[in-house]
């Protein structure tokens, strides 16, 4: 269940993110369905105020908090 999936992962980094208060978190990927993936989870973040930037290179995902 994608959907669920997806809620999980995002609840999981937001209780990473007010423990640890990163300035990044980096994700990679080589297959195009996880970099679609994590495409989805980074606006899902952003959406929610818990990221102000997203850098994409290739499969390479910077996600910026400040």
């Amino acid at each position: 269940n994608a959907p669920k999936v997806l809620s999980t992962v995002i609840d999981y980094l937001k209780y990473l993110m007010k423990e640890i208060k990163p300035e990044k978190i980096v994700f990679t990927a080589r297959e195009q369905s996880r970099q679609k993936l994590y495409m989805a989870i980074s606006k899902r973040m952003k959406k929610l105020g818990l990221i102000k930037t997203i850098e994409k290179e290739g499969g390479l995902f910077r996600l910026f908090t400040k």
